[in-house]
């Protein structure tokens, strides 16, 4: 089984792993689609070695586990910033978008935690 850059395995991954993975899966198709550029012009940006199949690999989660350099180059290239696809930054910026409709049961008392620790916080009880 390959290893990532990291030494991970597909096999060593988490269930945590694989749902971060899919959330920057679908993030970076999003940031993609939001700069109005194809996947075909996005390889041509980033450059040799990269094709129109990896960035279509990469945006339906096909590459298990991701790499960070593929992704990296996406990003830059689409002028995004790496911290936007902290998989907690996309679940949050879900909710405030979105309001709690798209999020699963998991996601929503992962933001009710965020949330009452941020509250615990302000009142001085955390």
């Amino acid at each position: 089984m390959k290893n990532n850059e990291d030494g991970i395995s597909q096999a060593e991954m988490t269930g945590e792993d694989w749902k971060a993975q899919k959330l920057v899966s679908a993030e970076l198709r999003k940031l993609r689609e939001l700069s109005g550029m194809t996947r075909k012009e996005l390889a041509e940006k980033m450059g040799p070695p990269y094709t129109e199949e990896l960035v279509a690999q990469y945006e339906d989660g096909g590459v298990v586990p991701m790499e960070i350099w593929p992704v990296f180059a996406m990003v830059r290239a689409l002028r995004g910033n790496m911290n936007d696809l902290d998989p907690e930054r996309i679940i949050s910026k879900r909710c405030f978008t979105n309001g709690y409709s798209d999020l699963t049961d998991e996601s929503r008392d992962f933001v009710d935690r965020i949330i009452g620790t941020l509250v615990k916080g302000q009142n001085g009880t955390a």
